[in-house]
């Protein structure tokens, strides 16, 4: 079925391969980076930016064709190259040695199945179905990269002087449930 944009199979190729371009790129770097600077300001950057971008994404792809779209998922892809590096780096820095290990493979584990991306797909997938007929509708796709993408940038919201996920992670970590996993 024609969609909106009438890209060929290269084009729809490179499309979705230009997020990885970026991303490769900045492995190392990101690395450097949130040794120097801090896994969390790294970690944090490459988020955010990841989050706004995907706010541009629609705009990319309808205003500036196919050309525009791969600029902003190489920018995407540069973003989101410095999460596991930074991971890494915060790991290193608040992780007791006696339990880097297993909290590394909970941090490596989450990231990989990523619980996150499975709520994002289940909000496009909603967004982007017609009401009536429950079919993919080209005219809601970028209201759903809008819901994702403002999202994920009210996640960097400070709250009292804190970001908002700092203050629920702390409050989850205080949980009783959680101090027993460390007996």
């Amino acid at each position: 079925q024609a969609g909106t944009f009438d890209w060929d199979e290269r084009t729809q190729g490179l499309i979705l391969s230009s997020f990885f371009w970026g991303y490769v790129v900045t492995h190392l770097p990101g690395g450097m980076l949130a040794e120097r600077f801090g896994g969390k300001y790294s970690l944090g950057l490459g988020i955010l930016s990841t989050a706004v971008l995907t706010l541009l994404t629609p705009l990319a792809a309808t205003y500036g064709g196919a050309n525009w779209l791969i600029g902003v998922r190489i920018l995407e892809g540069l973003g989101e190259g410095s999460t596991f590096p930074a991971m890494n780096a915060l790991l290193a820095q608040w992780a007791p040695p006696s339990e880097r290990s297993r909290i590394g493979s909970l941090v490596f584990a989450g990231a990989i199945s990523k619980r996150e991306d499975a709520v994002q797909n289940i909000v496009i997938m909603i967004r982007c179905s017609d009401r009536h007929s429950g079919e993919y509708s080209p005219e809601r796709g970028p209201a759903a990269l809008y819901v994702v993408g403002l999202a994920e940038c009210l996640l960097h919201v400070r709250v009292d002087g804190r970001p908002m996920v700092h203050s629920l992670g702390l409050a989850v970590l205080q949980r009783p449930q959680l101090s027993s996993l460390h007996q």
